[in-house]
């Protein structure tokens, strides 16, 4: 897998693959974002899907995990097996 070098908002120095599958955004707002953008590489949502609101939403993402934010559960997180 090809890899590259970046520096995250903090100012740490990353490697991360060169192609990301999936992904987690660690806020609601960013779930959003990242399920407008992509809807097939969200990996989880930090909240959950309600039922009547899953007729306006891809199917690819019905069923997948409620993660919570990133700091609440990092078992969880690591499971859905995000990028």
């Amino acid at each position: 897998m090809k890899k590259r070098n970046i520096t995250d908002m903090a100012g740490r120095k990353v490697t991360v693959p060169e192609i990301v599958n999936k992904a987690i955004a660690p806020s609601p707002y960013g779930s959003t974002m990242l399920y407008s953008v992509a809807p097939e590489k969200t990996a989880g949502f930090v909240f959950p899907l309600k039922e009547e609101d899953k007729k306006y939403l891809d199917p690819c993402v019905h069923n997948l995990p409620v993660t919570g934010r990133l700091s609440e559960n990092t078992e969880d997180l690591m499971k859905t097996s995000p990028i």
